[in-house]
């Protein structure tokens, strides 16, 4: 666990490392953290998918690894590559990027949460991939992610752990009408960050007293229900 202060100051390397390793270790070969830094660097460098961060790993030298602690000639297979993604905590994994971009984020940062489909994700029988999404245009880049299950209704219950992985506090949280509700914006203020979000026609009550509460003064109201036209 990195306190406050370290985390000030996390670097890539240093935040891949508070990953958890949920493996065996008895039969562990590569350290954890070398193996996420060796993928982070192959998707930076274009790759997509196992084969192909396996095949960008076995490029290294034994040098190149060994300074990211592995102690051997070649980086892993496909299947290794394959068996660890399989059991590693996605979620940790998103924590761990979440702490290392907020140490750039200014204050009074605009955070915006919204779910996107990953284009080309649906595989045979498999839906496809529905991610809900923390982007800062301060950073020019996303600072956590989750994976919503079934279907886009879920980005709601998502939301609430979307927001316990991002730096809330002295921030402005926007998104679309899905996350005007009560419990999201509470916890955003708890947590002391403000928030922006619409409201549309399917919450009547709470968009008429936003409009009585920004209403003129002076502006005749409806008599039945009090309401500022």
């Amino acid at each position: 666990m990195l306190d406050t202060a370290d985390e000030a100051d996390i670097s890539l390397w240093t935040a891949l490392g508070t990953v958890p390793d949920p493996r065996d270790p008895s039969g562990k070969r590569f350290p954890l953290q070398g193996l996420l830094a060796i993928a982070v660097a192959a998707m930076l460098a274009g790759r997509q998918g196992l084969a192909a961060i396996a095949r960008w790993g076995r490029e290294c030298s034994a040098e190149q690894l060994e300074r990211l602690g592995i102690r051997r000639e070649q980086a892993p297979c496909h299947a290794t590559w394959h068996n660890v993604f399989k059991v590693v905590d996605r979620n940790a994994v998103e924590m761990a990027f979440a702490k290392w971009t907020k140490k750039d984020l200014p204050p009074g940062a605009v955070i915006a949460i919204d779910g996107k489909t990953l284009r080309g994700s649906r595989y045979a029988d498999y839906p496809a991939v529905h991610l809900l999404s923390a982007y800062c245009d301060a950073i020019s880049g996303v600072m956590s992610q989750r994976l919503v299950e079934t279907d886009k209704a879920n980005e709601i219950k998502e939301a609430a752990a979307l927001l316990n992985a991002i730096p809330v506090e002295g921030n402005i949280i926007t998104g679309d009408a899905m996350f005007t509700q009560r419990d999201i914006c509470q916890k955003i203020l708890e947590q002391g960050g403000d928030y922006v979000f619409p409201v549309k026609g399917n919450q009547s009550g709470l968009r008429e007293v936003i409009e009585q509460v920004f209403a003129p003064a002076d502006a005749p109201s409806d008599k039945k229900s009090g309401r500022r036209r």
